[in-house]
């Protein structure tokens, strides 16, 4: 991985982020009863940790189309980030 100034594993982020969306879907699946809600409440901390992390990122490193990637992350709060850790290596300048 280019760039390993960076403390933590990407690949950890991904994970996070991924998990914290589907704990947000499960606040509207009345199955989970009352814990949905504590689900959901997790997942949005945990979301919003990562998405932070990863715009920190974005503005830390000297990114192929910043601008673009800074609205996105506004824009397509859910996709974005995803979306930058898979292509994060290729569109790092150096």
């Amino acid at each position: 991985m280019k760039n390993n100034d960076f403390k933590i594993n990407f690949t950890v982020i991904g994970v996070l982020l991924i998990t914290s969306i589907m704990l947000m879907i499960t606040m509207f699946f009345p199955f989970f009863g009352e814990m949905r809600f504590i689900f959901g409440s997790f997942g949005t901390g945990i979301f919003f940790v990562s998405w932070l992390i990863v715009f920190i990122d974005i503005l830390k490193h000297k990114v192929y189309n910043r601008q673009f990637w800074i609205i996105s992350m506004f824009a397509l709060m859910t996709i974005a980030p995803i979306v930058y850790l898979i292509r994060r290596n290729k569109i790092i300048l150096e």
